[in-house]
């Protein structure tokens, strides 16, 4: 093998290595959690106990990603369009109402031109 060939070889062994030993070291959880919680893991809980803490935690969790994404689609939409706002504002302010009489009249001017055309190709 040349040279120039084995430098690019042991830089990628390198970082494959590396990653599977970053990989590997991942923070354990803290099983010590029971007493801050006031739980006793060697009592028993009635299933309706249980039962209403899970519903508890389902809640709050689905709370929580709801807000989070909430809070994601928003900042998603203000990096996506930073000008909104100038843009909102400027068509707020530039309101064009329509002057419906004018409206009406160029309405009846289209229709009866409409019906004599219709009238002088029919003949």
């Amino acid at each position: 093998m040349r040279a120039s060939r084995i430098l690019p070889l042991a830089i990628c062994l390198l970082l494959a290595l590396t990653r599977t030993v970053i990989a590997q070291t991942s923070p354990e959880p803290k099983t010590d959690s029971a007493p801050s919680y006031g739980i006793d893991p060697a009592k028993s809980y009635p299933g309706t106990t249980v039962l209403r803490l899970l519903i508890e935690a389902k809640v709050a969790g689905d709370a929580a990603i709801g807000d989070a994404y909430a809070d994601g689609y928003k900042s998603g939409l203000l990096a996506a369009a930073p000008d909104r706002d100038y843009w909102k504002s400027l068509a707020q302010s530039k309101t064009f109402s329509l002057p419906w009489p004018a409206v009406l009249v160029t309405d009846a001017l289209c229709l009866f031109g409409g019906m004599a055309l219709d009238s002088s190709l029919r003949r």
